[in-house]
């Protein structure tokens, strides 16, 4: 654990991002209304809503927003959106939108909106945050601790490590740790931090230090599977005027919020989990874990998912054994089981991170990203109970990225016959515009397009913020393609 060179914007992410959840990055207060939406356009059955083309416009490329007014730039990148819709109708006329590709992000992004849908119903309406604990806050915000720490893999050694630091203080233990090795010695400074305040501190450790007395070695706290012994040697306190509190409060008022979402989520996480006893039967997991591996190993996993490499390699020995444990028991729940056959399509494949070095590293990730996988499964099951997937709202998202992802296939193929083609991709795309823009009437709200406001600094015409969903590797909001100032007319 490195607290040396901790940063109040790299707390905040650790903040939200100890459980790796679904749309926890930004609070998207457009997506909370509960008011029916204003539609901007209307592209066939699809719509296009005021908040849709804020969110869009605002975190869309730069370089997409063309024209010498404001609105001229509106009407231009309304048109993308438009373009974008009328070329995915065309992509599920020609079922596309039937790919396994297409099917797959489809169904992914149901499963993100599902844990979405309790995270906005379920528990954001119950966070509340005043304005005491703001000031709290920033009090507490001008508090910098320094501390040294000292980290032991089991409680047996850290007790008797703290009871020499006790009685030989912190260099005479360190020179007796070293021994008689005189080119080797420990760097205390590598074991203290510099100053920190309640915002770079994680919780466990702010709450093992925030009331231990000045040099006091404190009792071996486990943290992370290993067992932390503490010693503040100083502490800086800062007044704070009436202008901090004014200036600061909307930061720290997302900063508390996002505290109290972070352990809510995981109060209602542990409520729902803890009664069904979750069990995995090892045996098969290794099974899994052994086939997963050499898959992700080889040269064809960024081509071919796990079915496909499967069928691909039945003469593995890995794979044989897998194939043959598809209906062996995988999990067992109060009141249930999943066979491996069963729940490998609810298995989270596209977190799996880079390589491990050792097999039994590898299998330690794997298991993670399987307790991830059941857990949000059982989310996903609450919230299909609550009927969550049937609001408009729902519909509404979820209709923008299967249209997303429907649109990127087609404009694939679009690409992929230029390369064969003497037609140049740009006329075969805006001729089938043309045509779509008949069959699919496209009506537009100039008036709500006109007076709508949008964020025009010379910093946002020039800048791309990326808005990510935490956990997972994918845009928040499904902005406009970055190639249609190339290929629109």
């Amino acid at each position: 654990m490195n607290f040396r060179k901790r940063t109040t914007n790299k707390k905040s992410v650790i903040i939200i991002s100890s459980l790796i959840f679904i749309a926890l990055a930004v609070l998207l207060i457009f997506k909370l209304t509960r008011s029916k939406p204003e539609i901007i356009a209307k592209v066939g059955n699809k719509e296009i809503t005021k908040n849709d083309f804020l969110l869009n416009y605002e975190f869309g490329l730069p370089h997409l927003k063309i024209g010498n007014t404001t609105l001229e730039r509106k009407k231009n990148y309304l048109q993308f959106m438009i373009n974008e819709y009328l070329l995915a109708l065309d992509a599920e006329e020609k079922g596309l939108n039937n790919t396994p590709e297409v099917k797959y992000q489809t169904e992914k992004t149901k499963r993100e909106l599902l844990i979405e849908s309790i995270i906005n119903n379920d528990i954001k309406p119950n966070i509340k945050v005043s304005m005491d604990e703001i000031k709290d806050a920033i009090s507490k915000s001008k508090v910098s601790f320094k501390f040294f720490f000292w980290p032991e893999k089991d409680l047996k050694n850290a007790r008797i490590i703290k009871k020499m630091f006790e009685e030989n203080g912190i260099e005479e233990t360190f020179k007796k740790l070293s021994g008689k090795k005189s080119d080797f010695h420990f760097d205390i400074s590598k074991y203290t931090s510099e100053y920190l305040t309640w915002l770079d501190i994680p919780k466990e450790t702010l709450d093992a230090i925030k009331d231990l007395p000045a040099f006091q070695f404190s009792d071996p706290v486990k943290i992370d599977g290993l067992y932390y012994i503490f010693q503040i040697q100083d502490i800086r306190r800062e007044s704070v005027t009436t202008n901090e509190y004014l200036n600061k409060a909307p930061t720290f008022r997302k900063i508390l919020y996002n505290q109290k979402l972070k352990d809510e989520v995981d109060k209602y996480v542990d409520k729902l989990m803890t009664p069904k006893k979750i069990r995995t039967k090892t045996k098969v997991f290794n099974v899994f874990a052994g086939a997963v591996i050499d898959w992700y190993r080889s040269k064809e996993h960024s081509s071919l998912g796990l079915d496909e490499w499967v069928k691909a390699h039945e003469d593995t020995a890995s794979v044989k054994k897998y194939i043959d444990y598809q209906d062996s028991v995988f999990i067992t729940y109060n009141g249930g089981s999943f066979t491996l056959g069963e729940f490998k399509d609810h298995f989270y494949f596209d977190r799996i991170e880079a390589e491990y070095q050792t097999e039994k590293q590898f299998k330690n990730h794997l298991n993670n990203v399987l307790m991830m996988s059941i857990r949000d499964y059982f989310m996903e099951q609450e919230a299909l109970k609550e009927g969550y997937d049937q609001t408009p709202q729902f519909k509404h998202e979820l209709m923008k990225w299967s249209s997303k992802f429907a649109f990127e296939e087609n404009l694939s193929q679009f690409m992929q016959q230029g390369v064969t083609d003497s037609v140049k991709v740009k006329d075969r795309i805006n001729n089938r515009l043309d045509s779509l823009k008949i069959k699919y009437p496209v009506v537009i709200n100039y008036t709500m397009l006109d007076t709508l406001q949008v964020n025009e600094t010379e910093k946002s015409k020039q800048s791309f913020v990326q808005l990510m969903k935490s956990g997972v590797n994918q845009l928040a909001e499904p902005i406009v393609d970055g190639h249609w100032t190339s290929i629109a007319k």
